[in-house]
């Protein structure tokens, strides 16, 4: 469903760019592996998906199109874009869906032109504030399906911000989430309805039954209850008859921190 609509967007804006502007495809499943060099230096759409395309690099694009409004890579293997990118274009709309980017790429060259970016179905696991606080004219943000945990303020970060969809994103609910429930009316946010990855109390819970003084009362970075070690050691143990007790000792690092449970079994 949220692939659908993505692509129905795309669609209907590559179809007012063949009537208003230059418009290129590559073909699909051609084996790409870059950026074809041989494109029309008007153009204003660019289509190229379904292909092997792994980089993206400052002289795929920079001071070359002077009219390039959408840029549209879905279904590659892109893994990095290159710092610098887009310089001399009008980037208004750029969409990676479906690639292996690790990190928010650099949209600096275009802060002034970029109001959408979708970025979904990556594998980007952090967004910094400075990798994206100076886009203040984005309007839609698409993050859905990346293993993000946390994300940084985007109402405060980018101010022109309407639309955010973080699909599938598996949140740790605590004291740095509250935004999320301090969204202005003028941005629409879709997330699952149960996004808590973490606490683990919280799996089951709906985002609408958790109130901010919850999420402020949960501090960040703390480990789930619900563990299973992985260097489990017994301690000791002692009267190993019926009816009478053991302690069991168990030990396990979890985030460079150590944790021990012990257990008082009766033996029957």
């Amino acid at each position: 469903m949220e692939i659908g609509r993505l692509m129905w967007m795309t669609v209907c804006l590559l179809n007012i760019g063949q009537t208003f502007g230059l418009y290129f495809s590559c073909l699909n499943h051609s084996g790409l592996t870059s950026i074809p060099g041989d494109i029309d230096p008007s153009v204003s759409y660019l289509y190229c998906k379904y292909n092997e395309i792994s980089t993206i690099t400052r002289s795929d694009f920079n001071d070359k199109y002077p009219e390039l409004e959408t840029v549209f890579l879905g279904w590659n293997k892109i893994t990095s874009v290159e710092r610098g990118c887009f310089k001399g274009t009008v980037l208004k709309l750029i969409n990676f869906y479906d690639n292996q980017l690790t990190i928010f790429p650099d949209f600096y060259e275009v802060k002034n032109t970029l109001t959408m970016v979708s970025l979904a179905q990556n594998r980007i696991t952090k967004i910094s504030i400075n990798e994206i606080n100076y886009l203040t004219k984005l309007a839609k943000l698409y993050l859905s399906n990346n293993p993000l945990v946390q994300l940084p303020e985007l109402t405060n970060l980018c101010p022109s911000l309407d639309l955010l969809y973080l699909i599938d994103i598996e949140l740790e609910c605590c004291q740095s989430t509250v935004w999320l429930k301090r969204i202005p009316d003028t941005l629409y946010v879709r997330m699952n309805e149960q996004p808590c990855s973490t606490p683990s109390k919280w799996n089951q819970t709906n985002w609408n039954d958790l109130t901010e003084d919850m999420l402020l009362q949960q501090p960040c970075g703390m480990p789930s209850l619900d563990w299973t070690p992985s260097d489990m050691r017994i301690g000791w143990t002692f009267a190993a008859e019926p009816d009478q007790e053991v302690v069991v000792f168990f030990s396990d690092v979890i985030r460079g921190h150590a944790w021990h449970r012990v257990w008082r079994l009766s033996l029957l």
